[in-house]
């Protein structure tokens, strides 16, 4: 199995929303086809937008909407600040761009500069429940640290206007690596997997280079973080890699490893510090998360593991510091309380504001369903998996005299 390219995602600017840009990107994607690679999908990603002349900003977002279903593009993203005083604008921005089209991704950015927007973390909690008629409507919408230049959507940014960036599948490349070499040690198995990524990934960074020449737009780097693609389409598990590393060793007779037992949390941390191993040291152009994606739906063998209650939601949480990428594609019940969403948003983007990386939230209230009922999804993404309880949240957020937004000391 060789690695895979999830996406080619074009950088936009919404202002610019150049048609000569879209041609020229889509035109030449045959490229990566003749360097011997497919593209799952190609998408288009705006840069932040925030509050201002509302009916101008719903024109652009219109008109750059118009443009992407023009040419195709699988999805596109189209990041809300809701980190300033006027976050109520930018909400209502994204309660219009949201009925525009069904493959449109919304992501809501409620800190800059290390200020967290508590009053903004309200609304948008608020909007995630809200947003709940059809429960796969809040697959398309994400809460994130920050303007993260990343591929994978919802959680993503444009920096740099006509910039192409490109996520990867690793996923089973490194499961089948694992597998057949699980004789060496740590170390070896290390040295191992960081020179095959290495090789691959250049080659798909060279198949980058030669789209860069062809179409003339500029090569932004790639986002090597682990990201799960569900059966039946693929049966890509990031749990199959971790309880692949987690069986080494092991004696006829001993106990099988999975998932959520102890020695998970290590074995994350070995993955992603190989991760930033390759990022920091080799030549490869990085850029967005380069983590772990935990993502509970999109995971066929993690989704079976949260439903055995192997893990939870706050496991999840301890996974983000050492680099899962945040809490992903977790169902909640219907009946699930403002207070919760908000305390677990607060919760993620504070973990990411004092470790300063980048960390997302993403959940599907689903409504009539409560704890320990199975949810029922028919999408290829989707895998399915039982609602757990949901604890409520804090309330800080509701006292008359708390501010707007709040700062970490250091």
């Amino acid at each position: 199995m060789n690695i895979k390219i999830r996406t080619i995602t074009l950088q936009s600017f919404l202002s610019t929303n150049d048609e000569n840009l879209l041609k020229k990107f889509t035109t030449n994607l045959a490229s990566f086809e003749k360097s011997g690679y497919s593209l799952r999908t190609y998408r288009i990603l705006a840069d932040l937008i925030g509050p201002g002349d509302s009916k101008k900003t719903e024109q652009l977002i219109s008109n750059y909407v118009g443009l992407a279903e023009k040419y195709n593009f699988w999805g596109i993203g189209l990041p809300f600040d809701v980190s300033g005083h006027a976050y109520a604008d930018s909400l209502a921005l994204a309660a219009y761009a949201s009925k525009l089209k069904d493959n449109i991704f919304i992501n809501f950015v409620p800190v800059n500069e290390g200020k967290l927007h508590i009053k903004a973390i309200t609304k948008v909690a608020d909007f995630i429940i809200k947003n709940t008629q059809n429960p796969i409507d809040n697959f398309r919408v994400g809460v994130s640290s920050g303007k993260i230049k990343s591929p994978f959507f919802p959680f993503a940014c444009a920096e740099r206007d006509a910039e192409f960036i490109v996520g990867v599948e690793m996923v089973g490349y490194l499961t089948e690596l694992v597998k057949n070499n699980n004789r060496l040690d740590l170390d070896s198995l290390r040295e191992l997997l960081i020179s095959s990524l290495v090789s691959e990934l250049q080659k798909i960074q060279d198949a980058c280079l030669v789209f860069e020449k062809d179409s003339g737009v500029a090569y932004g780097g790639m986002d090597i973080s682990l990201a799960p693609y569900p059966y039946p389409l693929e049966d890509q598990s990031i749990v199959s890699l971790i309880e692949e590393i987690g069986q080494i060793g092991r004696s006829r007779g001993e106990s099988v490893f999975e998932f959520g037992s102890n020695g998970t949390h290590f074995i994350n941390t070995y993955l992603t510090n190989i991760l930033k191993f390759i990022v920091k040291e080799s030549k490869i152009k990085t850029t967005g998360f380069n983590g772990i994606m935990y993502s509970v739906l999109e995971d066929t063998y993690l989704s079976k593991r949260y439903e055995e209650g192997a893990f939870d939601l706050n496991f999840l949480k301890l996974l983000s510091t050492t680099c899962g990428c945040g809490v992903d594609m977790v169902p909640l019940s219907g009946a699930v309380k403002d207070t919760a969403v908000v305390g677990l948003i607060m919760d993620v983007l504070s973990t990411s504001i004092v470790l300063k990386k980048p960390l997302g939230v993403r959940v599907l209230p689903v409504p009539g369903l409560r704890s320990g009922e199975r949810t029922d999804f028919k999408h290829l993404f989707f895998a399915n998996t039982k609602v757990k309880e949901d604890k409520e949240g804090v309330t800080l957020q509701y006292l008359p005299h708390q501010q707007d937004q709040f700062t970490f000391l250091g």
